[in-house]
């Protein structure tokens, strides 16, 4: 299928054919990215749309307080599809999601710049804590410089847990590494 098949009346923006089996071109075609990611979410066939998220968002309460004001309004159903910032991006970039909602600014604009989203909307924020057993043998409670709390974990060898998994944490765990001038690829350690 290409662009200009797609049975679409572009003065109202409604289907003008029978799609209920028809989907939009998917992003690897040969044709704009953009495309398809527009159509999906300007040409929806059903009352339903999906939503992939982070885990923290959905955690939040977020849309269990949004999602039944958005359905009231708009007689739209949203699907949450609720995993790491990595995943949410991979599920938009099939196509299997008309909206991600993310939390890895430079993962987003890639994303964007990849051609796979129409634009970026910052939303809320979310803050990197870094918590330790109660006798703290980094030294390290109460500092409010996390990057000088990551070299300490170093310096001092104290285990460190990551996600590891390519979510928005993990990203941004990685990103404190790096401007802790420690290449945590080459300097394995038990941090």
């Amino acid at each position: 299928m290409t662009p200009g098949s797609w049975p679409v009346d572009t003065t109202s923006g409604r289907s003008t054919g029978d799609t209920e089996n028809a989907k939009p071109p998917r992003p690897d075609q040969n044709h704009d990215r953009r495309l398809p990611y527009l159509w999906r979410l300007r040409f929806r066939t059903r009352n339903v749309n999906c939503v992939a998220s982070t885990t923290s968002t959905q955690d939040s309460g977020l849309f269990g307080d949004i999602l039944p004001l958005f359905k009231a309004k708009t007689g739209i159903d949203v699907k949450v599809i609720a995993v790491g910032t990595g995943q949410a991006l991979d599920t938009g970039r099939r196509g299997d999601a008309d909206v991600v909602f993310v939390h890895a600014k430079p993962a987003e604009e890639k994303f964007l710049a990849e051609g796979f989203g129409v634009k970026r909307y910052p939303v809320m924020y979310d803050d990197f804590v870094l918590i330790g057993p109660s006798v703290d043998p980094a030294g390290v409670k109460g500092t409010k410089d996390i990057v000088a709390a990551f070299k300490t974990l170093k310096d001092k060898s104290i285990p460190f847990v990551s996600r590891g998994d390519n979510s928005g944490t993990h990203q941004a765990e990685l990103k404190l590494w790096k401007e802790a001038g420690i290449d945590i690829a080459k300097e394995k350690g038990p941090w």
